[in-house]
């Protein structure tokens, strides 16, 4: 007695329509969290400046408006980094739109679309798929689980490096020497976001190798080399007494950092790496079976990226720990690696991913986010009617910087005479 049948026409339609209607409601879902995440941001702006946000105006804004500000001042050091592309972004909202902060929010929140943008036309092959990717991805990118990025002006670098890094790999991928001349545009800009950046010849050689690309790659190296130099100012960095080394506490950081959208446990951070690694260990064998693809390289070098920063944050933040912050490269992360992983398993499990992807962006927004980030509001609401109302005690201070600085006081009467900020 045989036990098979022939497969009805029907079958395959019904299939098709159950695939479609589980990618429609991921998309859905993704949009609903992506529109309460913009609507928070919107509700939550804060126009008092925060933490490093005031080192920008006593060391770079007020010498500007003194005269003595020059144009190499834009490539200083804050701390270990050199934030050339955060300065303009504050610059801009200081000189056109009197520091209220509304327009660096804005621009996080379009950097974040630009990068999930990238990641879908890396993942899709078709303008309709590029744009199902997208709306499925809008709510991870936008997701609350990194609300000190999207509550502060200053936090804008923490995007932005992501989105250059995205370009420069994608652009690597591609090949051709406009590309390569792309890539090192988006290279420098990453370079002078934030100081992982540094950290980005390495995925770009991750990317020549999949792609066997060495030609292009070599010359970008070189360029690479240059701009490191260039930020190291041709010296060893100095240490810090926070950082430091210990192979299980700087795993279970990394580990954590990884798996930050999930409330920072270590346990999804594994499971995000194992994914990675059996990913990259598939499109190693692609690429020696002379089936590589060029996309793939340019989203798994972005997810190694982010992987790095993990690393790197394990051993300079060693001491005090990951903070949500850095959930923003976790993000990008889950992003990459899930695209990485939809491009590779092909439509048909694009109803799998879809419901993958719908997991972790209800994940990723959390009541317990919102929460954190109203209560950063409410506390700066505090520390903003205090100020207005002329007290500069220690305590209004600490609100706003957590070790005041000297210089507090009189910039915040400055900021007042100059009616930005906070100050109407």
């Amino acid at each position: 007695m045989s036990w098979s049948r022939a497969v009805h026409g029907t079958d395959f339609a019904a299939l098709r329509v159950g695939a479609a209607l589980t990618v429609a409601a991921a998309m859905i879902v993704s949009l609903w969290y992506a529109i309460n995440s913009f609507r928070l941001g919107l509700e939550l702006i804060e126009p008092l400046p925060y933490f490093d946000q005031w080192t920008f105006i006593e060391n770079d804004y007020f010498r500007y408006l003194d005269g003595v500000y020059r144009w190499t001042d834009l490539f200083a050091h804050h701390n270990e980094h050199r934030i050339l592309t955060t300065r303009l972004v504050l610059f801009a909202d200081a000189i056109f739109f009197r520091m209220r902060g509304v327009m660096p929010i804005l621009f996080i929140y379009a950097t974040l679309a630009s990068v999930a943008a990238g990641v879908a036309a890396l993942c899709a092959d078709t303008a309709y798929r590029v744009g199902i990717v997208f709306l499925a991805a809008l709510g991870l990118a936008w997701s609350t689980c990194q609300w000190p990025n999207l509550a502060s002006a200053f936090q804008v670098q923490m995007s932005l490096v992501h989105l250059f890094a995205l370009v420069a790999l994608a652009a690597a991928s591609a090949g051709s020497i406009a590309a390569l001349g792309i890539a090192a545009v988006a290279d420098f800009l990453a370079v002078f976001s934030l100081g992982s950046g540094i950290f980005l010849i390495f995925p770009l050689g991750l990317v020549a190798a999949l792609t066997r690309q060495y030609r292009g790659f070599v010359p970008l190296a070189l360029f690479h080399l240059v701009l490191v130099i260039v930020y190291l100012d041709a010296t060893w960095p100095p240490t810090d007494p926070i950082y430091g080394f210990a192979p299980l506490r700087c795993l279970t950081l990394m580990l954590e950092f990884i798996g930050l959208p999930f409330g920072g446990a270590a346990s999804a951070g594994a499971a995000g790496l194992l994914v990675f690694a059996s990913l990259l260990g598939l499109a190693i064998r692609r690429s020696a079976n002379q089936a590589g693809d060029g996309r793939t390289a340019a989203l798994l070098g972005l997810a190694a990226f982010a992987l790095i920063e993990g690393a790197v944050v394990a051993y300079t933040r060693f001491e005090y720990g990951v903070g949500a912050r850095y959930g923003t490269a976790a993000v990008v992360f889950w992003l990459a690696t899930m695209a990485a992983a939809w491009r590779m398993a092909g439509r048909r499990f694009s109803a799998a991913m879809a419901v993958v992807a719908c997991g972790l962006t209800v994940v990723a927004n959390q009541p317990m986010y919102e929460a954190d980030w109203r209560a950063y509001f409410t506390s700066m609401e505090e520390a903003r009617h205090d100020l207005v109302g002329g007290d500069l005690s220690g305590q209004s201070l600490g609100r706003v910087f957590v070790a005041p600085q000297p210089y507090l006081p009189e910039a915040i009467r400055r900021l007042q005479s100059l009616h930005a900020g906070p100050f109407r």
